[in-house]
């Protein structure tokens, strides 16, 4: 029997990606809010908010730290995996479900964020506008 592990999700990021780094690796971290609305037997109107937990690597953390902020609207593409670990306090071991994101798709137009002083550095720069896309010769 084939299995098919995949995710696509269109929401808002929930806060302000987290980032870390290494030597030659970029991890960026981001949740995404959803809601489902829908009514109840009585007529009730129920809204039900999720959150999920994503993470990005290299290329995709790169844009996430130049580009995406809490609010901004985006459409993923991914997997599922689990992350697991033992429990400081306790000892006993957690999990936790997260998307793997494959792909990344920015639902509104978005300008660069200001840079630190190590992305100038690092000379990191802004993938071509739509303007700069038509004055390409292919």
């Amino acid at each position: 029997m084939a299995t098919i592990n995949s995710v696509h999700l269109v929401g808002r990021l929930a806060r302000d990606p987290i980032i870390k780094s290494g030597e030659t690796w970029k991890l960026a971290m981001i949740t995404v809010c959803t809601t489902d609305k829908y009514k109840a037997r009585g007529g009730e109107e129920i809204e039900k908010t999720l959150f999920t937990n994503l993470t990005l690597w290299n290329d995709d953390a790169l844009d996430a730290e130049k580009y995406l902020k809490k609010g901004v609207a985006v459409s993923i593409e991914g997997r599922l995996e689990e992350n697991k670990w033992p429990d400081k306090t306790t000892g006993q071991e957690r999990k936790e479900l997260r998307v793997q994101v494959i792909t990344i798709m920015y639902l509104e137009k978005l300008a660069p964020l200001p840079q630190s002083n190590d992305e100038k550095q690092q000379g990191l720069t802004a993938p071509p506008t739509e303007e700069e896309y038509d004055e390409l010769p292919f």
